[in-house]
């Protein structure tokens, strides 16, 4: 990434570079923009939570996090690649062009968080039972 792009940027951003979960944190991504990794990379990036924003040959397409991720994950994903290819067309035809690409990702079966209604009302039952 060349850093000149980074003038415009705070503080709190040059601080996070290097640190994805630093990065995430961050509310106003919008001076990235001039910069190769644009604001839309960064948010698909923290979405999908990849741990993967800083490394040199990471791409969605294809990949578990892509696959395997949530509507927002995949969302965030699909704007972005809306946002970098010209001949794009569409969000539905870059959808449909990432989604293929999924074919042959094996996505793991979800562990369940404590954050999750279902396992909290279970929980209770539980509890009561």
């Amino acid at each position: 990434m060349n850093l000149d792009c980074l003038s415009d940027c705070d503080d709190d951003m040059l601080a996070a570079i290097g640190d994805q979960n630093a990065l995430c944190a961050l509310s106003d991504l919008s001076c990235v923009d001039d910069c190769y990794a644009s604001a839309y990379w960064i948010e698909a990036h923290c979405l999908c939570s990849t741990g993967e924003l800083f490394a040199s040959d990471f791409a969605f397409d294809g990949s578990e996090a892509f696959c395997c991720g949530d509507a927002d994950c995949q969302a965030s994903v699909t704007a972005y690649y809306v946002s970098v290819l010209i001949d794009a067309g569409n969000a539905t035809g870059v959808a449909s062009y990432l989604n293929a690409q999924c074919g042959s990702v094996d996505c793991p079966t979800p562990q369940p968080t404590l954050e999750f209604a279902g396992i909290e009302m279970s929980y209770s039952l539980q509890l009561n039972s």
